[in-house]
Order: C-alpha cells, then sequence, then structure tokens
C-alpha cells in the first residue's frame, strides 16, 4: 500500500509534500505534474473535473477504482490517452484521490493506491473525506503561518539595511520596537534603548514639542511629516533629528502607540545655520556700506538693495525684489543700465 498527499502551489504544481510506499521512480515522475500542462486523474480532482453520475467518483468529488487493469480494458484507446494512467502502469490496482477542501477551494488531494483489488471500498473513501476537511483547514492555517513569516522577515530586513531609524513607541512613548540605525543615531544599544522614553534623551523643551506632536498625531489620526527635534546621545553629544509620525491602531481600531521614521539632519542643520549667519552677516556688512549696493539675476532683475540705493528710488529694501530697471528709470536710461549689466556679466 501507498499513500502521498499533494498539495497545489501558486504556479500550479501540485508536487508531493509527503509519500510512504511509492517508489523513489514513481515520486520523481509524479511530483513534477502542473495543473497547467498535464492531464492525469489527480488534476481532474484537483481541477473539480469531476462527475458523481459516473460510478467511480462520489458526491464530494473523489475518484476511486478499486480494479484499473479491468477498467482500462473497457476504455478505448482514445480515452486512455486522456490521461496518464501511471499508477495502473506500475501495478496499482486499487486507486483514490480524496480532495483536500477549505470550503469550495481545492487545496491538493491524498493519494491512496494499493497493488492489490479492492483495497480502497466506499466507506475508505468517505473516511477520508472527513479527515481531509479537517487537513484542510490545518493546511490553511500552515500557510497562513509561512506567509506571515515570510512577510515578517521581509519586513524586518528592510528595516534592518535602511539607513533612516524605524522605531514603534507605545502610548506613554516608550520605545517598544526599533531597528539597529536607531541605536546607531542614538548611540545606545538596543537593549537600553528598548523601554526607553523620549524625557530620557531630550531635554525639557525637545521633550514638550514631541509631546505635542504626538499629541496632535493621537487626535487628529493623522500623520506628521518632517518634524525636527534635538536629541541627546548616550555619550552627551545633541544631534538635530527629522521624523515623520503616524499613528497605530489594534485590529479593532484602538490607538496603541505610534510608528516612525527617523533621520539624522545634524550636518543638514548645521549647513542651514552656518548659510544663515553667513547671509546675516552679508546683510549687517551691506547695509552698514555708504555705496549703494544691489543685486540683479543674470536677466537683470533684481534680486535685493541696501538701505541707500532703496531711498535713491524712493522704496523700501524688501520692495525691489522681481523690479527691473524699467520699473524705476525711463526707458532709455533703462535700456543702457541693461546693457552695461549684459557686458559685465560676458566679463
Amino acid at each position: 500500500a501507498a499513500v502521498g498527499i499533494r498539495i497545489l502551489d501558486e504556479e500550479g504544481n501540485i508536487p508531493y509534500q509527503a509519500y510512504k510506499g511509492f517508489s523513489q521512480r514513481f515520486y520523481e515522475s509524479e511530483s513534477p505534474l502542473s495543473i497547467k500542462s498535464d492531464q492525469c486523474m489527480c488534476i481532474n480532482v484537483i481541477k473539480g473535473m469531476t462527475d458523481a453520475k459516473l460510478p467511480y467518483y462520489t458526491e464530494r468529488g473523489s475518484f476511486y477504482m478499486n480494479a484499473t487493469t479491468r477498467f482500462l480494458a473497457t476504455v478505448s484507446e482514445e480515452e486512455k490517452g486522456k490521461t496518464r494512467n501511471e499508477c495502473n502502469r506500475v501495478g496499482f490496482e486499487s486507486v483514490a484521490l480524496v480532495p483536500i477542501r477549505l470550503g469550495k477551494e481545492i487545496l491538493g488531494l491524498i493519494h491512496v493506491a494499493d497493488s492489490s483489488e479492492n483495497k480502497v471500498p466506499l466507506e475508505t473513501v468517505e473516511t477520508l473525506e472527513r479527515l481531509t476537511m479537517q487537513l484542510g483547514e490545518a493546511i490553511h492555517r500552515l500557510k497562513a503561518e509561512e506567509a506571515l513569516q515570510k512577510s515578517e522577515e521581509r519586513y524586518r530586513t528592510i528595516l534592518e539595511t535602511i539607513e533612516d531609524g524605524y522605531y514603534e513607541v507605545d502610548i506613554a512613548g516608550n520605545f517598544t520596537f526599533l531597528n539597529d540605525s536607531m541605536c546607531r543615531i542614538f548611540g545606545y544599544p538596543k537593549e537600553e534603548l528598548m523601554g526607553m522614553n523620549d524625557r530620557q534623551y531630550t531635554d525639557k523643551e525637545n521633550a514638550k514639542r514631541l509631546f505635542q506632536a504626538y499629541n496632535k498625531v493621537y487626535r487628529t489620526g493623522k500623520p506628521h511629516i518632517g518634524y525636527d527635534y534635538e536629541i541627546i546621545r548616550k555619550d552627551g553629544t545633541k544631534r538635530y533629528v527629522e521624523t515623520s509620525v503616524s499613528l497605530q491602531k489594534d485590529s479593532l481600531g484602538k490607538p496603541i502607540g505610534f510608528r516612525g521614521i527617523l533621520r539624522d539632519i545634524t550636518e543638514r542643520k548645521r549647513g542651514e545655520d552656518a548659510l544663515r549667519e553667513s547671509e546675516n552677516k552679508y546683510r549687517t556688512l551691506i547695509e552698514n556700506l555708504p555705496q549703494k549696493i544691489f543685486l540683479k539675476d543674470k536677466n537683470s532683475v533684481y534680486i535685493s538693495c541696501n538701505e541707500n540705493y532703496a531711498q535713491d528710488l524712493k522704496i523700501k529694501p524688501d520692495e525691489i525684489s522681481g523690479k527691473t530697471d524699467f520699473d524705476f528709470y525711463p526707458r532709455e536710461l533703462a535700456e543702457k543700465y541693461r546693457a552695461d549689466d549684459k557686458r559685465i556679466m560676458e566679463l
């Protein structure tokens, strides 16, 4: 006697996931079958192509035969050619193919075979049909668990390879999950950072701003994008970070915490501060020079000017942006100034 379990996969293949009693040669020949390209009784059962009016099919879509050689002797060569008949070819006289179901969906089948006649009576097939209903539910749960595990593995791989930090906190702001990049940014090992509250790595002012951001997300349910604040690393150094936060809910829709992406923007922040300081120095310089100073773009459009130049035009310095000489001088003079600008820019 032999028994095997075939499971239909996403590509339409029906390999044996387990078997006992079949020869290795039979397994290697039959396991690669596909419902897309092959024809055999296993495929008919899995595809639901059965007819309960025929004596070798049951109401639940099983196939069973207790004398394959005598049955095939009554079938035309044309009909024989529609299936592989591999079971009979290797000497199995009794064969039963019982579909494994989950509701109306067929997930696979149980294949029972014996070299003697009359080894799979209807009572045995009906017993197997009852068992396959439970087996279908078990296989469904197993597939769901495998799919979840693969999804979690992909999710975790992505989180551990991105440069940005990913974190989850509970409603109180305590870390419940984080990736390795968070440890690098904060300077703490994961076991120390887990469970830490935002008040432990920020000063009072930043902790207050962070609470206000989380509170807004909690009240509105809308993500907060691009919020920046200052953190204090384990070694005492300070870094600027930017984060995007969204509300995390359970299966019933109840808020249980927050999740977010965080990146270190210290160098960018320092660059912006240096640029701002440079611009302030530049502004202070030109405002204190006695000369009349202005700045134009390549199209001779004013960008800015100092107070002395603005007084000549009888405007305020911030009113000159976007204007041209044609707004302040006679056309002939404005054209001369524009020509001068062009000549200077071509030098």
